[in-house]
């Protein structure tokens, strides 16, 4: 039985321990830790008891717990990470992965370094949609891809409007308000979603990405609340990258594959294909599985098994590095080389 210590017990936290409780035949949360005492008890209570650490450093030293799942705002994931690899301890870790690249080597060293596993909770991966439509994809149902279209738009309510409240988690004075603090705006928060999402499908490196970045509803965070971004990969095919906390999806679907023998459109519930020729598409209705259960599962097994996992280390920072060379394309107004970043 795998001992699990969750770290950081705000509100992205408990979706994690609801997929915790569904492995509990495999693995158990047997420790949580938070700074905030009623948080820690909140999320101790969910999982059925717990002990509490207000310090995460001392649920580290614990030794029923064999791998930690971080939960903490985006500025102390670095610290936390590189302190549960030199714990001993494997890790799966919420995104982003960090702040920048040169914490993502300090973690990339610390992992190195005590052999432990860590994955990127890159849940998303784990949709029915992108489950469906990656086989088919490297399989060459639409022929050459020359391009995929990754979104993820919503409205944050309540919105900044006169008479209006703001949404808390977004109110000015939080955390996520502060570009220091969120390492930018919405691209390195909901925005890392579409963005691991068009990599992992796309299944060729990033070469060079420009963006473009605008705040239209929520003045009162440092960054952005709207990203576009537009990728170019290794193999010729390109991408594009929406992201929003002001608009809803502009359509029914999320992601979009263009190759040249048709396309391939998926939302969070179907899946729909139209071949050159078709007269009309086929479409398949999914299931709208729990993700967080099915990430932790697979990380459960790969501890078991000793896999690398299908969004391990590598992944988070091939994510990183071009979420950090949009901000970049933005800063110099030109188009970025990611391996200059």
């Amino acid at each position: 039985m795998l001992g699990v210590g969750i770290i950081g017990c705000g509100g992205i936290s408990r979706g994690h321990a609801r997929g915790w409780i569904a492995s509990n035949e495999r693995a158990r949360v047997v420790a949580v830790a938070d700074v905030v005492e009623a948080a820690a008890q909140d999320r101790a209570a969910q999982v059925g008891g717990a002990k509490i650490y207000a310090d995460y450093n001392e649920l580290l030293q614990d030794p029923n717990v064999d791998a930690v799942d971080i939960c903490l705002p985006h500025h102390v994931h670095k610290d936390a990470a590189v302190a549960a690899a030199n714990a001993g301890k494997h890790i799966l870790i919420e995104k982003p992965l960090c702040l920048d690249l040169n914490e993502a080597k300090e973690i990339e060293a610390a992992v190195e370094a005590s052999g432990i596993t860590l994955m990127c909770a890159h849940n998303q991966v784990f949709t029915e949609s992108v489950q469906e439509i990656k086989p088919r994809i490297d399989d060459g149902l639409v022929g050459d891809v020359m391009w995929i279209h990754s979104a993820d738009c919503f409205i944050t309510r309540p919105y900044v409007r006169v008479g209006s409240a703001i949404h808390a988690s977004h109110a000015a004075g939080t955390w996520r308000s502060k570009r220091e603090l969120m390492g930018g705006g919405e691209l390195i928060d909901t925005g890392y979603h579409p963005t691991y999402r068009l990599l992992y499908l796309a299944g060729s490196p990033a070469v060079t990405v420009s963006a473009l970045l605008t705040n239209h509803r929520l003045p009162q965070l440092d960054g952005e609340d709207t990203a576009q971004v537009m990728v170019a990969f290794e193999n010729g095919s390109t991408g594009q990258i929406l992201s929003s906390w002001a608009m809803n999806l502009p359509s029914g679907y999320m992601i979009h594959v263009v190759g040249d023998r048709g396309v391939i459109s998926a939302g969070s519930g179907r899946i729909e294909i139209k071949l050159n020729g078709m007269d009309s598409p086929s479409i398949k209705e999914l299931q709208v599985p729990d993700t967080f259960a099915r990430e932790i599962a697979h990380f459960i097994t790969c501890l078991e098994n000793g896999e690398a996992p299908v969004q391990g280390l590598a992944d988070g920072i091939a994510t990183l590095r071009l979420i950090r060379g949009a901000y970049q394309s933005v800063a110099e107004q030109r188009i970025v080389a990611l391996d200059t970043v």
